[in-house]
């Protein structure tokens, strides 16, 4: 692996990507960080290229949280190594797997400011916390929260044994409704405070949507997961649903 931060593009972002005679051509989109790292993991039609990203024409970008997306120009540019081994595929999981740890700990981070200010906004004389609606809502987002947690888990370990394609999806699935969930919620109970651009809800709740889109939204993850259950054998169908 070279020195100095690596990055990692969607595959997506690569559809118009040509891999001739060993040289590289075309645009690739939505590279994290670009004008920051000196190399990028590129899934190509077979295989994955570890590119640097030197004398690449880059075309600032940002996505909703107002991170670094970048367009990179390649001009029949040599990569350091073509790697036949790895899958686009394999990148997708891991690239949904981390954004899904990530949509997670942003979706905590809006619990909790929504507890700490619900338990000092006061509303006819009494906190916001002690109002039996606002506390279903809490509860609610937290419990999916928990469950995306555990099936986070669960696809690490099934990462580490073999084929995680299954519980990296189901994980995905259920990070991007709890995610969601969770910022909906948060805005909800904090009201017009919650869109103020001082308050630091907006960092967690943008950065939940925009990490939503990247590497494969909620549709395609949902529609992955179901052609894996009808694909299965109508002995193992249960079997397959609730593990």
């Amino acid at each position: 692996m070279p020195p100095g931060p690596l990055s990692l593009v969607p595959p997506v972002g690569c559809a118009d990507l040509d891999l001739v005679d060993g040289l590289l051509d075309g645009m690739a989109t939505g590279v994290p960080w670009a004008a920051q790292v000196g190399h990028v993991l590129v899934p190509l039609a077979r295989g994955v290229a570890l590119v640097t990203l030197e004398g690449c024409d880059i075309e600032p970008g940002r996505n909703l949280a107002g991170e670094p997306r970048d367009s990179v120009r390649f001009r029949r540019h040599r990569p350091v190594a073509v790697l036949p081994e790895v899958s686009a595929d394999a990148l997708l999981l891991r690239g949904a797997l981390m954004r899904s740890v990530q949509i997670c700990a942003a979706a905590e981070q809006a619990l909790k400011l929504s507890i700490g200010y619900t338990t000092t906004r006061k509303q006819f004389g009494k906190p916001l916390a002690s109002f039996q609606a606002v506390q279903h809502q809490i509860a609610g987002a937290a419990s999916k929260l928990a469950a995306a947690r555990i099936l986070l888990d669960a696809a690490y370990d099934a990462l580490q044994s073999g084929d995680a394609g299954r519980e990296i999806a189901a994980s995905r699935i259920n990070a991007c409704l709890a995610g969601g969930e969770c910022a909906s919620v948060a805005h909800q109970v904090h009201g017009a405070m919650g869109y103020a651009w001082e308050y630091d809800l907006h960092r967690h709740t943008s950065a939940i949507q925009a990490w939503r889109a990247e590497f494969g939204p909620l549709a395609y993850w949902s529609e992955r997961l179901g052609r894996q259950a009808t694909a299965a054998s109508s002995n193992d169908l249960w079997q397959f649903i609730t593990s």
